[in-house]
């Protein structure tokens, strides 16, 4: 399956980069293909279970997943854990947590993300591997620091 951030249908992605290229706007005809394409929000739509946890393994489009996926962020408030590929993606990423009101961790150096408005190469900012908490549950993370 694969999620789009703005619509349901069809969408071609590039057989040999993947979404990378999609992602980029980039596609070979002779080495694309076709695929249906759903938002997290509207996959979701008709399921009645409670969303706790997104897990994320999306090379590249980590915003374009989130983009799709504002009622349950609202709705849901899921831990969400992922891995940034770019900068670009890092601070597209950080404003969407901003927005619903996350805040991160990052797993790689052990910190919390001080600025989500930044991305890779800031100390400060969102990059590598991280947690997105509801700010509400940020003290989830402080207590297991506590405990380390």
């Amino acid at each position: 399956m694969f999620i789009c951030d703005y619509d349901t249908g069809h969408h071609t992605i590039n057989r040999q980069d993947g979404i990378e290229a999609y992602s980029r706007g980039r596609t070979i005809k002779e080495k694309s293909i076709e695929i249906e394409t759903v938002t997290l929000d509207n996959f979701l739509k008709e399921k009645t279970e409670r969303v706790d946890v997104i897990k994320m393994d999306v090379e590249g489009a980590e915003a374009q997943v989130l983009q799709g996926a504002g009622r349950l962020l609202e709705k849901y408030r899921p831990i969400i854990l992922s891995e940034m590929h770019s900068p670009s993606q890092d601070v597209l990423v950080g404003r969407i947590l901003m927005q619903y009101n996350y805040a991160a961790y990052r797993l790689d150096d052990n910190a919390f993300v001080e600025d989500l408005s930044l991305g890779w190469p800031s100390p400060r900012g969102l990059w590598g591997h991280f947690v997105g908490l509801p700010s509400e549950n940020i003290s989830l993370i402080r207590n297991l620091k506590r405990g380390a």
